[in-house]
């Protein structure tokens, strides 16, 4: 079948001309000036794998992507699978051979396509080797990657691409992914359109509120004198307790922006969110988590919980909850519980920068390049390959759209291989679960520090690390509290600790230095001398 598609191909090449695709093959590029034969031509495409995919199993995947593309775009791919914990170094060494060398050299068609007869007679195209000095797409997995390699002249800008022939993946991105992955106000990677964040909900039983003269309007928060806390009062009052919790189980405060770095997923030094839907605001500051009200009045209300024994055990329902999930809480929780964003998803810089494909500097052809990512981002079927490898012999598709794995031959990170929306979801997974994601990153927000990390560079490490080091053993033992006395009182001992620390001095107090400059060694220092920068004025 694919040397009849390739003939076929061939035959209508000689014949009349054929328009690039803007999006999967679907639409009809009127900027294109290719000539009436377009060119066969191969590109490298630099990609990380799991280390389970088997060489077999890569070169499967291979012949299946090409009799795609070869199909539609006269593009052959050659891949290079690297490890994620290689693909780094692999990626440099290539560059550090090239880098000098005139773009794409060895590769680039001559502009007279060759062919040759095949073992069954019939005449193919034959697409050429790639160059021993040509690089083509490749995988960056970070913002100082990308800056790295923008800083060293290795990558092409993409503006052009982007505003004009290839303006159809303006429409698969989410706006503000797309929009803040520009380096200086020049695109030079396409990043790969994934779910922002997660949301904390407040969730209160409709029955019980109405029954104890509450509206959905009382519930605007969760802590200590909220009207959630009253009703959870109420119910441990009143109710069954075999057959209602009052408290659905412990939960973290949501509305906090932890320093962490490292393995670690918490800090205790962080900068807070005033509200849920507070968007970026003046006085960003980094602080004691422990020392602020919000946080110890949320914790001490969860502590309060704990002691009385009001988590959800046995029971068939509960009064009130606050989970982490997406979009699908409305409807997984809506028709028996009140849903209230307590914070909304926030667009963190790993959003934008964790997953883009780039085209690089020595590339045999930058059109051909963008044809592939943008397929990659705008159609399932190129898309779909990549990330699961063969129909039939790595994935077979269930009746109701997702995809079942035949065995674990072909792996790899659904974030590294295009846009999330395009790809089957998987078993396990709601087939609707890409609508959901469209409507939580309409309903998502800038993180409140977002930008930053360009202005992060110059802190003091060795305090920001040994933040970090004792913030487990902190929290560990702040979860160790069984009653919320018990909790206030290592609160107060430990917020004491944090304030009175080296690193609390280094990181949070050292802001301005004698001569109002400033200290760009501290966290503080250093997110407020960028929101002086980005916004005017740090007050």
């Amino acid at each position: 079948m694919k040397k009849i598609l390739i003939c076929l191909v061939l035959c209508l090449c000689m014949l009349t001309p054929l328009a690039l695709s803007g999006c999967g093959g679907e639409e009809t590029d009127p900027n294109a000036n290719y000539e009436t034969v377009r060119d066969a031509v191969t590109l490298s495409f630099w990609i990380i794998t799991e280390e389970e995919t088997t060489p077999e199993a890569q070169a499967a995947m291979q012949e299946a992507f090409n009799d795609v593309s070869e199909a539609k775009y006269t593009t052959h791919v050659e891949f290079i699978f690297c490890t994620e914990e290689e693909y780094k170094e692999k990626l440099d060494a290539k560059f550090t051979q090239i880098d000098g060398r005139p773009s794409g050299s060895n590769s680039r068609p001559s502009g007279q396509n060759e062919t040759y007869v095949d073992e069954d007679g019939m005449t193919v195209l034959k697409y050429p080797d790639v160059g021993t000095y040509q690089m083509d797409i490749l995988l960056i997995t970070g913002k100082d990657m990308l800056t790295e390699y923008v800083d060293a002249g290795r990558l092409q800008s993409l503006n052009d691409s982007i505003n004009n022939t290839y303006s159809n993946i303006t429409k698969y991105i989410y706006n503000d992914i797309l929009n803040n992955a520009m380096v200086n106000g020049t695109w030079f990677a396409v990043p790969n359109n994934s779910m922002i964040g997660e949301y904390t909900f407040l969730l209160v039983n409709k029955e019980m509120a109405a029954k104890y003269y509450f509206q959905k309007s009382d519930f605007t928060g969760f802590g200590t004198d909220t009207a959630a806390a009253e009703l959870i009062d109420l119910i441990a009052e009143n109710e069954d307790a075999d057959q209602i919790a009052p408290m659905l189980g412990m939960a973290d405060y949501p509305l906090v922006k932890y320093w962490t770095r490292g393995d670690i997923d918490k800090a205790v030094i962080s900068t807070l969110y005033p509200s849920a839907g507070t968007p970026i605001g003046n006085g960003v500051t980094a602080t004691n988590l422990f020392a602020d009200a919000n946080y110890r009045s949320f914790m001490n209300e969860m502590f309060y919980c704990k002691e009385n024994g009001y988590f959800l055990t046995n029971q068939t329902s509960f009064g009130v909850g606050v989970v982490a999930d997406d979009y699908s809480a409305y409807a997984t929780y809506g028709e028996e519980y009140y849903v209230i964003p307590l914070s909304y998803p926030r667009l963190e810089d790993e959003d934008v920068f964790g997953s883009m494909f780039a085209v690089s500097s020595y590339t045999a052809d930058l059109a051909r390049s963008m044809e592939i990512i943008t397929a990659l981002t705008c159609d399932s079927e190129l898309r779909n390959i990549l990330q699961y490898g063969v129909e039939d012999v790595h994935y077979e598709l269930r009746e109701d759209g997702t995809l079942h794995r035949l065995n674990h031959d072909y792996m790899m990170n659904i974030n590294y291989t295009g846009n999330v929306m395009m790809a089957y979801p998987e078993e396990g997974m709601s087939p609707d679960v890409w609508e959901t994601a469209i409507l939580q990153n309409q309903q998502s927000m800038l993180s409140v520090v977002f930008g930053t990390s360009d202005y992060l560079k110059g802190v003091d490490m060795e305090a920001w690390d040994q933040m970090c080091s004792v913030s487990s053993s902190y929290f560990e033992r702040m979860y160790m509290c069984e009653t919320s006395s018990e909790f206030n009182s290592y609160l107060d001992a430990a917020s004491q600790e944090i304030t009175a620390s080296d690193y609390y001095q280094a990181l949070v107090l050292d802001i301005l230095d004698s001569y109002g400059n400033y200290i760009t060694t501290s966290i503080n220092g250093s997110i407020q001398k960028w929101w002086t920068d980005v916004y005017g004025s740090a007050t």
